[in-house]
């Protein structure tokens, strides 16, 4: 299984852009035995890694997720990159996956122009750990979803950060986290909650003139 989350995560960190450049860069003996020599397994096929992460739950990919960077804290790995020598930094924010013209499935989000022109989309709001030297480590995320069927207000950025927020505290709940977050998305009940599940919290506010 280690082969097949390695072959998924590979086609972005070699950045190739489509499984099959990976697949043909697969082909090449020199590129199969430098990757085998450098992560300690071969490459698998990408129509295998596509086949089967396909078939495995959500919930089950963020539990290996959460193994491998509960890892890295208990080998305390990532302490020097503390904030004040006490707590690790968590970035939250979310992002477009992706739209289209016509409804993709029954959780979509929607919005419509001035024009009438309605936009169906996704969003994921994501939490990372960051560091003072670049890097970006993702911790969890909670998808911006409609529910099935009628609802009275669609849902939003403010109600999946409490959703984000208490799964933070229930898988990584052992460590002191310094969250910073747009300042825009909280109420004030929520920047309560928000403080109580994840920490310190820091509001990045945009300046006006």
């Amino acid at each position: 299984m280690a082969e097949i989350i390695m072959g998924g995560v590979s086609i972005f960190l070699f950045k190739t852009g489509s499984r099959n450049q990976l697949n043909n860069n697969r082909k090449d003996g020199n590129f199969s035995a430098w990757y085998e020599q450098l992560f300690g397994m071969k490459l698998p096929h990408q129509d295998t890694v596509y086949d089967i992460l396909s078939e495995i739950p959500e919930d089950e990919l963020e539990n290996i997720e959460t193994d491998a960077i509960s890892g890295l804290f208990e080998q305390k790995f990532l302490r020097k990159y503390r904030l004040l020598d006490k707590y690790y930094t968590v970035a939250i924010d979310a992002t477009g996956v992706v739209s289209y013209d016509k409804p993709h499935c029954e959780h979509c989000l929607t919005k419509t122009s001035k024009k009438g022109k309605v936009t169906y989309y996704h969003y994921v709001l994501e939490a990372k750990l960051v560091t003072n030297d670049g890097h970006a480590i993702s911790l969890a995320r909670e998808w911006i979803d409609n529910p099935a069927g009628k609802y009275e207000k669609q849902d939003c950025e403010r109600t999946a950060f409490v959703r984000l927020a208490q799964k933070l505290k229930k898988n990584i709940r052992v460590y002191r986290f310094a969250s910073l977050r747009t300042a825009c998305i909280l109420t004030k009940t929520r920047l309560k909650s928000a403080k109580r599940m994840v920490g310190n919290l820091y509001l990045c506010c945009k300046t006006t003139h």
